[in-house]
């Protein structure tokens, strides 16, 4: 399980929505108040919905491979071209 200020903290929402979910659940669980077990099924449904839409590649996971791509990319063109590209 996901620390949620870490989650938060590295910019991807997946795993931000995953560590909520997580808390939100922990937060049900020990929850005694009708009125507050209510507000936290309401917004752990609304996380549960949210996660649902979004594609299960994480947000860091697609940035890599993208970066990837670019580096293959670069290697090809200075292959072809006899240079080499550098940021």
């Amino acid at each position: 399980m996901a620390d949620i200020v870490e989650a938060a903290k590295s910019g991807d929402h997946r795993e931000a929505l995953i560590a909520l979910r997580d808390r939100l659940a922990e937060g049900i669980v020990k929850c005694d108040s009708n009125r507050d077990l209510a507000a936290l099924s309401k917004r752990f449904m609304d996380v549960l919905n949210e996660l649902e839409g979004m594609p299960t590649t994480s947000n860091s996971a697609l940035r890599r491979a993208q970066e990837e791509n670019i580096e293959r990319l670069r290697a090809a063109h200075g292959a072809r071209h006899g240079v080499r590209i550098v940021d």
